[in-house]
């Protein structure tokens, strides 16, 4: 007797993708989008205003050609975009995209003399042919795999039919390498990945609905409602925050859940129909977990309460003092840096509710809070070589990004915007460049301008941590357990 599965989420979306080693726009589970605008003459458009929109959030990115007319967007997620391009004395012009996982998009436009309020919309698609780099992928929808037949119920058996997969019939040893392989390659390099996470599901009352948190991260989540007979979920909020925990209260009226997204971990009601979450006055900060009797108006939850401190100890073999705190308040103070002058200490910390950056002495006396970015996690303040500006991360806007802000205080700067994390910042020595981590598995560390810009990879490969050699050339971090130093002499040349 077969059973299938009811699907309880939006869609799914399976990719097999064989990666080059060239350092391009996209990751495995992410996409590219590059292009040459120029005049009718076919001359290259420097300076030219080009916007994309992706169709299905409405949220927006933008950049510049270069000398060479060329733009480039790096890390879209896998939809449909609009791209709108404004250059003086010439039409706008619009053109609607598909941004496939793996791939990069080649997208060119000829635009034509006349007035910028005059807009031309190109009907044509990209090419299909993509030639930007020599990766391959191969995208398969939900219909696709509901329709190939699947005696075994194995999800990557899909694979088999996408160019250059076979059956795979080594005996590795370790599980979860699939059942195929690729352009002769064991199984084990095979790499998956799930887009998203879900967690914290609870049954309604009556048992018809489940509830459960979803969204692209554990810091970036939100609140679903699906029905247990299937079908697309219903997201009640759009937080994108860190959730922990969701309950339904015995009526079936309300869900109560555990989410940071005013600050510091709280429980908050929302109705089942959705609307503005509301705060519950009867919890304290960092409260996670509720649990609600079906019975007796009873709410459970868990309190939890965390108390780092940042401890000073003397250096001198001579000295053998006991350590002293330096930075110490009843709440989370973490990441101390020296500037450079070893006059300062940066440090983060969540002592007034929401977690910010701090500056003091090097003692640790007259702390300042430098940063209020009043949700989200925020902290790694790095110095930039002259001492002015502090480069940081922060999760205010539902998802990691690198922020830098002067060190005298003022208005941050955002220089990423997803849409993977980005986090653990650390100047070039030069301080024309800062490094980042995405949390994105096997993506490059890459560089961004403190000025803001596109930012550009630095690796081949994973890392995180990366700093520069005192030598100006060598540069150092971590990745597989391990140390690796390469040459930015090399990593700056051409490919």
């Amino acid at each position: 007797m077969g059973c299938r599965a009811q699907r309880l989420y939006l869609f799914l979306l399976v990719a097999v993708v064989f990666l080059s080693m060239k350092l391009d726009a996209q990751t495995a589970i992410s996409g590219g989008l590059t292009g040459v605008v120029a005049d009718p003459s076919g001359a290259a458009l420097q300076n030219a205003d080009v916007e994309i929109k992706q169709i299905s959030k409405g949220t927006t990115r933008s950049t510049r050609t270069n000398r060479d007319g060329v733009y480039r967007f790096f890390f879209l997620a896998p939809d449909q975009y609009l791209v709108t391009v404004i250059a003086p004395g010439f039409e706008v012009a619009n053109r609607t995209v598909t941004v496939s996982v793996g791939q990069t998009t080649s997208v060119d436009f000829m635009l034509k003399v006349g007035s910028a309020k005059s807009t031309v919309e190109v009907k044509a698609d990209a090419p299909l042919l993509q030639t930007e780099n020599a990766d391959g992928a191969t995208v398969f929808h939900a219909s696709q795999i509901a329709d190939l037949p699947n005696p075994g119920n194995d999800l990557t058996n899909v694979a088999q039919t996408s160019p250059g997969a076979v059956m795979n019939t080594q005996k590795t040893g370790m599980g979860g390498s699939g059942n195929f392989s690729t352009y002769g390659l064991p199984a084990t390099s095979n790499l998956f990945m799930l887009s998203g996470l879900i967690s914290g599901l609870r049954f309604a009352p009556d048992g018809k609905e489940l509830a459960f948190t979803a969204g692209p991260g554990f810091s970036s989540s939100d609140i679903y409602v699906a029905s247990v007979s299937g079908g697309k979920a219903r997201a009640l909020t759009s937080l994108r925050s860190r959730m922990w925990g969701v309950d339904w209260t015995p009526d079936r009226r309300e869900l109560v859940f555990s989410s940071d997204h005013q600050g510091p971990q709280n429980l908050y009601r929302i109705s089942r129909a959705g609307g503005d979450p509301q705060p519950l006055s009867i919890a304290a900060d960092n409260a996670i977990s509720p649990r609600i009797a079906p019975h007796g108006h009873r709410l459970l939850f868990l309190h939890y309460l965390v108390d780092t401190n940042i401890w000073r100890a003397p250096l001198s073999p001579t000295d053998h003092g006991a350590p002293s705190r330096s930075i110490a308040s009843t709440r989370q103070d973490s990441g101390p840096a020296f500037s450079p002058d070893g006059d300062r200490l940066a440090f983060g910390s969540d002592r007034a509710g929401s977690s910010e950056i701090y500056i003091s002495a090097a003692d640790g006396s007259n702390p300042v809070q430098l940063t209020s970015m009043k949700t989200g996690t925020t902290g790694s303040p790095a110095w930039s070589a002259d001492g002015k500006q502090i480069a940081f991360d922060s999760r205010a806007n539902g998802q990691g990004d690198i922020y830098v802000i002067s060190a005298e205080g003022g208005s941050p700067r955002r220089l990423t915007k997803g849409p993977y994390d980005s986090e653990i910042p650390t100047w070039s020595r030069d301080g024309r460049w800062i490094y980042f981590t995405l949390t994105s598995p096997g993506t490059p560390i890459w560089k961004v301008s403190p000025q803001g810009g596109d930012p550009i990879p630095v690796t081949k490969t994973g890392g995180m941590r990366a700093i520069e050699g005192k030598d100006g050339h060598s540069f150092y971090y971590f990745r597989d357990g391990a140390v690796w130093k390469n040459d930015l002499l090399e990593e700056r040349k051409p490919a």
